[in-house]
């Protein structure tokens, strides 16, 4: 059996892959089996809960919620098993205390010794990572902060106070070294992915060898509009009440939206 986990991170394509791969659930069946985030909430649930706080007991936690989902799938030889949630690194940084993504590590080699407990030690098991170069991921990373909470921050000033977090090879090469004796580890860099009409799913399945034969492009969504960054911050550092900003925020995106700047065609660079 053939286990590929899939931990993100945040904001390096993996909504695009995820949503990619359910457009395309009838042409994929055959070759590639998937679990997202929806069918497995109590993993991730626990996930989270570990990289807010990074003890022992929630580790296992973790690990024994995931043995159980794993127990609600039938092993299978014929198709890869891809679990796909950038949440099986923990939170995205910069909500609720978490400054990076030092959770993953451990959350990816106890998941290897729930997959190999659960169906058996010949199974073999790949991580895969999506990355994005340090200012790229700082500056979606920004943006979706601003649109959710209340940052103040100026981009120079977060590119400088998240410097660490965005260091994603850092911690593929630490995953890498954790589990080098149960599992490969490997990553593929969202500029990679630029150009090419499939997106982040034609790099998985090239790197995988699952054919991608008969799958159309798919529009890329949530792209940031040119500008918007600096109307959300006003907001965030305006009088306004926490209501009265997130129903202003709201039509400032919903403005963006309307006029399709949220999306480009796929293949196009971002």
């Amino acid at each position: 059996m053939h286990v590929i986990l899939h931990p993100g991170f945040h904001k390096t394509g993996t909504s695009s892959l995820q949503r990619a791969l359910v457009a395309h659930d009838a042409i994929m069946a055959p070759r590639l089996r998937y679990v997202l985030m929806t069918e497995m909430p109590d993993v991730i649930r626990a996930a989270r809960k570990y990289s807010r706080k990074p003890k022992p007991v929630n580790l296992e936690a973790f690990g024994r919620g995931f043995e159980a989902f794993l127990d609600s799938l039938t092993p299978e030889e014929s198709r890869p098993l891809l679990i796909t949630s950038e949440d099986l690194s923990g939170l995205i940084p910069g909500k609720f205390g978490v400054t990076a993504y030092s959770a993953s590590t451990p959350l990816m080699s106890r998941a290897v010794d729930g997959v190999l407990r659960r169906f058996g030690k010949e199974t073999k098991i790949d991580i895969w990572y999506t990355t994005r170069s340090p200012e790229s991921w700082q500056r979606s990373v920004y943006y979706q902060l601003l649109r959710g909470i209340r940052l103040t921050e100026s981009f120079a000033e977060f590119q400088k106070n998240w410097a660490q977090a965005a260091q994603l090879d850092e911690v593929v090469e630490a995953t890498k070294q954790s589990v080098a004796d149960r599992a490969s580890v490997d990553a593929g860099q969202l500029e990679e992915c630029f150009g090419k009409p499939l997106g982040p799913l034609g790099v998985f399945l090239e790197r995988y060898g699952i054919s991608a034969d008969g799958l159309p492009p798919l529009p890329i969504e949530n792209v940031q509009p040119k500008g918007v960054a600096d109307e959300l911050l006003a907001i965030n550092r305006s009088e306004m009440s926490d209501a009265v900003a997130t129903e202003a925020k709201r039509r400032v995106l919903n403005k963006h939206r309307s006029a399709g700047a949220t999306r480009q065609a796929a293949g196009e660079p971002q």
